[in-house]
């Protein structure tokens, strides 16, 4: 489970507003100083989201919470978004080449479209099936306990 601090900002009922600042873990670190990522992080700053979550728990604004996300979630997604369409664009990329060998085509560019249409195959193929994959009520994060 991937755990965040927020902060309650609103209560209503059972539903509550958190808010939660995105921090890099760089502060820890100790190559922050010759590491690039380290640098990125000092200029881009920490990022704050609003998350608006369900819970049984009694809260009042101020209050902090732990905000939990199951990370298989997002291997699945890291999965369907990135490697798949890397792999499906290899894929065809050979295949483009075995069929340029075959009919003994001499242009490359009969490799580059089937690799393109590869890529986008499967871009369309994760865009339109990715509820069926990853379902989206593991998606919404969830308060687990008071801090």
């Amino acid at each position: 489970m991937i755990e965040e601090i927020a902060v309650v900002q609103l209560v209503d009922d059972r539903m509550i507003s958190v808010k939660t600042t995105k921090q890099s873990g760089c502060q820890a670190c100790e190559q922050s100083n010759s590491c690039s990522t380290s640098l990125f992080s000092k200029y881009l700053g920490n990022k704050e989201m609003e998350l608006m979550l369900e819970t049984d728990l009694l809260l009042n604004p101020g209050d902090k919470v732990i905000v939990g996300l199951d990370e298989h979630v997002f291997f699945k997604l890291t999965f369907l978004v990135y490697l798949l369409p890397i792999g499906v664009f290899f894929l065809f990329a050979i295949i483009g080449q075995y069929l340029t060998e075959q009919f003994q085509v001499g242009n490359e560019i009969v490799i580059f479209l089937f690799a393109l249409f590869g890529l986008i195959s499967s871009f369309y193929g994760v865009s339109r099936f990715k509820n069926q994959w990853v379902s989206l009520d593991k998606l919404s994060p969830v308060v687990l306990k008071k801090y």
